[in-house]
This record gives C-alpha cells, structure tokens and sequence, in this order.
C-alpha cells in the first residue's frame, strides 16, 4: 500500500505540473500560459506600473517582460498608456478583457477551492491529522520517481504475505 501511496503522490505531483504548463482558456483566448496569468495578477495588484518595476515584481528580466508585454498588447489584455509629461515613459494597465481574465480565472480558482474544502470537511478528525502528517513529511523531501522503492515495496508485500 505505502508504494500505492507514493506512486500516486508522484503522478499527482507531475499532473499538477502539466496542467500548469497547458495553456488556460479564458474569455475565449486559447493561449494563455501561466507566465501570463501570473503577470495579470501582478498588474492587477499593482496597477499603473512601468516595465521595469513590473520586470522587479515578476522578478524576470526586462526582455522578458517586453515580450509578454507585445505579447498580451496583441491579445488586447493589456495596454500601454502614456505618462504625462514624459513622452518616453508608459504605464501599464489591463484592459477590460485583462479584468475579466482575471475574474474567471479567480471564479475558477475560487470553484476549485470550494470543491476541496467541501471534501475536507467530510474527513474525520483522525484522516486530516495522517494527511497533515504525510504532507509535513512529505515536504522535506526531493520527490521523484521511487522506482527503487517499487522493488523495496514489492519484498515488503510478499514479506508480509508470508507472516
């Protein structure tokens, strides 16, 4: 059972990864990743930003947010609107569309969340305590693949068949 467990927190672990690269659909644009959800988000936080103090919040480099900026100008999700009095100098905003972006996407986070509190609450008191130990435990560890674990477990099992 213990490399049930494993296995299953392994694939769990990659399923999530993947889903993250996938693109997200969101007001009927296909080809949002998560680069850019997470950009919308900081715009949204702290709007009227520059590029450079967008490129510190994101923490990426100034080529990487211009790209994203051009990038998501196209999608018509964000705009760059002029400073007064400094013609070289734009702000960055969202548009009407970057907004509604990020309300679908907080709706579906918030969907999500619901769903996983409503299956907590249905746990006994005893089942969240082994989860929260399993999680605690599992995170101080490197996760990988445990294919060493799958022969460990295998003796283990026949071990226990036996006794």
């Amino acid at each position: 059972m213990q490399c049930k467990v494993i296995n299953s927190l392994y694939h769990t672990i990659n399923s999530i990864k993947l889903r993250q690269k996938e693109p997200k659909i969101l007001q009927g644009i296909t080809t949002l990743n998560q680069s850019d959800i997470e950009f919308i988000d900081v715009l949204n936080l702290n709007p009227h930003q520059n590029a450079t103090a967008l490129a510190k919040l994101l923490n990426i480099s100034r080529g990487a947010v211009s790209q994203s900026l051009g990038r998501l100008e196209k999608l018509g999700i964000i705009e760059r609107v002029p400073v007064k009095g400094n013609l070289k100098e734009k702000i960055i905003q969202l548009t009407d569309l970057g907004k509604e972006i990020k309300k679908e996407k907080d709706l579906q986070h918030q969907q999500a969340n619901q769903q996983m509190c409503s299956f907590l609450r249905g746990l006994k008191t005893n089942q969240l305590e082994a989860i929260m130990m399993f999680l605690d435990k599992v995170h101080t560890l490197d996760i990988s693949r445990f294919d060493c674990l799958e022969h460990h477990c295998a003796i283990e099992e026949k071990g226990e068949q036996h006794a």
